[in-house]
């Protein structure tokens, strides 16, 4: 057999080029006539491919015991802290807790506070920020103590005067009475509102972790876990807003910083922040919400939600909240 090889391959070189030729040949005759048509790859992006392209740092849990068993209960009563996207229109049947309450069928409780904000800026002392009070750190813990709480809550209102949020009081006498028993979900969202006061992004030391915008959310989530462990915990967060340079020209918020990051900063620490320290589930609006791709749909002025962006955001919460029923 070797032999023959060697003897006949000069000729059977030749055949195997005559056949490649005559295969070539075919094919180029088939693809002319149309018989052999080709597959084109699309390779533009589209504005619809960007604006519908779901690309985030989601993380969604069922609420599960110590054991690792799931706890399942039904959807009654969904407490909400958070500021501007949920306080605004809190009347209306356009603002986003009743938005939420129509979609699932449920009672929302909405103490979200207008002009507050993510972190304390003052954890110790009350007087220096009396705003503080209306952070979620503190809002939980005057929701578990605030028959303690009460004198300083009531001082610093006092002290706030006139700038005292048009929703606050009203938002202390809900949690001051709430019945946490009844209460199945807690969503905490915050928009840049830190990132725009210059309040340090993420926790460095556990021990003041609520002098940041993640750390105090943080603290806020570990707090309802500790006390109510049978309520589950989701939070939102920030979306992107839109920029302008000095000329009024739209440049991305990716090159604008404060003394601490750019806005998806905020994002991301408090999405690394609650998955390192926390069993909550997270919703990355940043990146995959309301992003840099889509923002002009959603937002009416750069900053604040229009309807549509009130739906989008309820929609991916509804999502959350219903994906283990």
């Amino acid at each position: 057999m070797k032999t023959f090889f060697k003897k006949h391959l000069h000729k059977i070189l030749i055949w195997l080029r005559i056949i490649v030729i005559l295969l070539i040949g075919l094919f180029a005759f088939l693809r002319i006539k149309g018989f052999i048509k080709p597959i084109i790859i699309d390779r533009e992006i589209s504005d619809w491919d960007l604006e519908n392209y779901k690309d985030n740092n989601d993380f969604i849990f069922p609420l599960m015991d110590d054991n690792g068993y799931v706890i399942k209960r039904e959807h009654k009563n969904i407490l909400i802290f958070g500021n501007g996207p949920f306080a605004e229109d809190r009347d209306s049947k356009d603002g986003m807790a009743n938005m939420l309450e129509e979609e699932l069928g449920v009672n929302v409780i909405n103490c979200a506070v207008s002009d507050s904000y993510g972190a304390m800026r003052n954890s110790t002392d009350l007087t220096e920020y009396p705003m503080d009070i209306y952070s979620p750190y503190y809002l939980v813990d005057y929701m578990a103590f605030s028959d303690k709480l009460q004198d300083a809550v009531d001082e610093a209102v006092l002290a706030l005067d006139t700038e005292n949020p048009k929703d606050g009081k009203e938002v202390l006498e809900t949690l001051a009475n709430i019945d946490m028993s009844e209460v199945d979900t807690v969503v905490f969202m915050y928009d840049l509102t830190d990132y725009y006061m210059d309040i340090p992004v993420s926790l460095e030391n556990l021990e003041t972790a609520q002098n940041t915008f993640g750390g105090g959310i943080l603290k806020a989530v570990n707090d309802i876990a500790t006390l109510y462990p049978e309520t589950r915990v989701i939070v939102m967060s920030p979306y992107y807003n839109g920029m302008t340079d000095e000329k009024g020209n739209e440049i991305s918020a990716e090159l604008v910083k404060n003394s601490y990051g750019v806005p998806s900063d905020y994002a991301i620490s408090l999405g690394g922040d609650l998955q390192v320290y926390s069993k909550a589930s997270y919703i990355d609006n940043y990146f995959g919400t309301i992003n840099e791709a889509n923002y002009k749909k959603y937002l009416k002025d750069n900053t604040h939600l229009n309807q549509e962006g009130r739906k989008l955001i309820v929609e991916r919460l509804v999502d959350a909240i219903t994906r283990f029923d």
